[in-house]
């Protein structure tokens, strides 16, 4: 995980430690979190779809799990490569579905990524101590990354997404 964490900080560089933890959460516990009714979640991509505006430029498929099983779609590539949403909307759900996500490998992460030796220390070693406090939440991305780089993706199983698709990684 620690080479992922390195990949998405080299990209990345204003990333602070809220945004790794949301990395390590999301590599962990998958995208369950974000999707309750699909019909309210349909309407979530469509209108962030539709609001899109030039942002940092991403990849189409992005590993987030040190597998690569689990991945990043970003928005703004997905769209500019012609595909449809209700494809994306399908493997997010069934994502959700079959992907069983572990407290105990975040709290393993969070233990080695939010410790000593990575820049921003003292915010780092106190935000771990908040996600043990709060039982490892669901976080947002901080403003710096959020004015930076207008995060928009949806975390998929790399399995649900159409043949075509599955390799093009980093792509």
């Amino acid at each position: 995980m620690l080479e992922v964490v390195r990949r998405h900080l080299a990209r990345y560089p204003l990333m602070q430690p809220v945004d790794i933890y949301k990395l390590l959460f999301q590599a962990s516990m998958g995208p369950s979190h974000a999707i309750g009714d699909i019909s309210a979640a349909k309407e979530r991509l469509d209108a962030e779809m539709s609001s899109l505006t030039e942002g940092h430029e991403e990849p189409l498929i992005d590993p987030i799990s040190p597998s690569g099983r689990l991945v990043r779609i970003h928005l703004r590539s997905w769209m500019k490569a012609g595909l449809q949403s209700d494809i994306l909307l399908e493997a997010f759900s069934d994502t959700a579905t079959d992907f069983y996500g572990s407290r105990e490998v975040l709290e393993e992460w969070c233990g080695h990524l939010l410790s000593p030796g990575i820049e921003l220390e003292s915010e780092a070693s106190r935000l771990h101590a908040e996600v043990i406090e709060f039982g490892f939440p669901a976080m947002h991305h901080s403003n710096q990354y959020c004015a930076a780089y207008s995060p928009a993706y949806r975390v998929v199983l790399r399995e649900h997404l159409p043949a075509l698709l599955r390799g093009r990684m980093n792509a």
